[in-house]
């Protein structure tokens, strides 16, 4: 079963990519696994997953498998947490401001 973004989600997903691709200044889209890029999509994920998209949602974003998801975002979490926590609030306040809910 396929699972679609909503606008609104797709947007947000946008967004954080574009915030982690600003903090660590590697592009998380590109379709490598130079660990560089890895880690920065990790740390989307992470964020992706705390903002409340479900893992299939996320992984179609990023052209993963869920389960893929499931294992980067605890990566970046285990690995990169001070990235995600320095991101956290603006990936919330994002959502807010897209009207998708309150942050966990």
């Amino acid at each position: 079963m396929r699972t679609s973004l909503s606008h609104w989600e797709s947007r947000l997903v946008d967004r954080v990519v574009r915030l982690v691709r600003d903090e660590v200044g590697v592009d998380p889209t590109l379709d490598t696994r130079v660990p560089s890029v890895a880690h920065a999509r990790q740390v989307v994920m992470a964020l992706l997953v705390l903002a409340g998209l479900s893992t299939p949602k996320v992984g179609q974003a990023l052209g993963r498998d869920h389960s893929t998801v499931i294992y980067g975002a605890r990566r970046a979490l285990e690995r990169d947490r001070d990235v995600v926590d320095r991101l956290w609030w603006r990936v919330n306040l994002e959502r807010r401001r897209l009207g998708l809910g309150q942050g966990h």
